[in-house]
């Protein structure tokens, strides 16, 4: 069960001086999925089903083929010297023996339908099964029930941990939702949304870095802020699947590139607003706006058994829908095919 934080959030554009560079590592075909960093190995998962690494030490590094043998490799974690592998399409979590020349994969556990991203705390391995809507733990320590289900998080994705709370990010529902480990009672709570569609995450400090794929863009946010406030940090990339660091300098997952940023060489000039997209009123009657549209815009309206009801376009300019056709209920509406989706309470 997810309850909402009431905390306000807004989301800024950055404008970053021009000695920002994003300097591309390595080129990859098919498109990177995941990335891991461990010490100077970075570790990458692609759309071929290849796991592969780097040695980011090397001026021109040679990308080295680790293992082919799984089926949709997805996110990564490494404790005790074996590195966990998320299995997405078998539903399972695999380990290899980083101490062996070319280890094979040891079975750990089944891990619903679609695991994805990863994270240990302590013995916990925690992860998100983004097809099954879940979030769930595996205890290496727990030999008689090491499962357990976190509850519902709808298209959880990215997934970090930072002072007693575990962090996940929505996918294309646009949002950050957290759970407090420290109680066991503790429900999942939205700390922030209007991101559009978001996937890895991870943190520097206090502050949570977010792929935007639907901004192009990797954005941030201080969660020690009040109010919370996302910052795009750089732009123009292309469809950021995932993020992970090596001290200060930011590598990012693109569709065919490895890509890096030294968040040190980064400054800020002038903080532009834009807010997200809402739907005003909501619970409505006869007619919603879809606020803070800066291009035309197609949508979409679902009934909650997926159905389509009413489709059209709302622009800068004329941002109105009429839904006074619409029966009493819940719906969902998509905008740029899915890039983000909204709830509406029809009354």
């Amino acid at each position: 069960m997810t309850k909402k934080l009431l905390l306000f959030a807004v989301l800024f554009n950055l404008v970053l001086s021009a000695n920002a560079q994003v300097e591309q590592v390595v080129y990859s075909y098919p498109e990177v999925d995941f990335i891991f960093m461990d010490g100077t190995t970075l570790y990458y998962s692609n759309s071929d089903e290849e796991i592969r690494y780097i040695d980011i030490t090397q001026e021109d590094p040679t990308s080295i083929l680790f293992n082919s043998t799984l089926d949709g490799p997805a996110g990564f974690e490494k404790k005790d010297g074996f590195l966990y592998v998320a299995e997405f399409f078998f539903g399972r979590i695999m380990k290899f023996d980083l101490s062996e020349t070319n280890p094979s994969p040891i079975f750990v556990t089944s891990a619903g339908s679609s695991p994805n991203n990863l994270k240990f705390v302590g013995d916990k391995l925690y992860y998100t099964d983004n097809n099954g809507d879940q979030v769930l733990s595996y205890d290496l320590s727990d030999e008689i029930n090491p499962v357990q289900d976190l509850g519902y998080v709808n298209n959880c994705v990215g997934i970090d941990y930072k002072d007693g709370y575990l962090y996940v990010s929505t996918g294309n529902q646009g949002g950050i939702q957290r759970l407090d480990l420290s109680d066991t009672n503790a429900e999942w709570e939205e700390i922030i949304s209007g991101l559009g569609w978001i996937l890895g995450i991870e943190f520097l400090g206090d502050e949570l870095y977010i792929a935007s794929v639907s901004g192009d863009s990797v954005i941030k946010v201080d969660i020690t802020a009040n109010p919370l406030v996302a910052v795009e940090v750089v732009g123009g990339l292309d469809n950021p699947n995932d993020i992970a660091f090596d001290g200060d300098i930011m590598y990012i997952a693109e569709d065919n590139f490895i890509s890096r940023v030294d968040l040190s060489t980064l400054s800020i000039g002038e903080f532009n607003p834009i807010n997200p997209i809402s739907i005003v009123p909501n619970p409505a009657q006869d007619v919603i706006s879809i606020s803070n549209v800066r291009e035309n815009t197609d949508y979409e309206i679902f009934d909650i058994r997926g159905r389509s009801l009413k489709k059209g376009q709302v622009f800068p300019n004329s941002n109105s829908v009429d839904v006074s056709t619409l029966s009493k209920g819940h719906y969902i509406i998509s905008l740029n095919n899915g890039f983000v989706t909204k709830k509406l309470i029809k009354n």
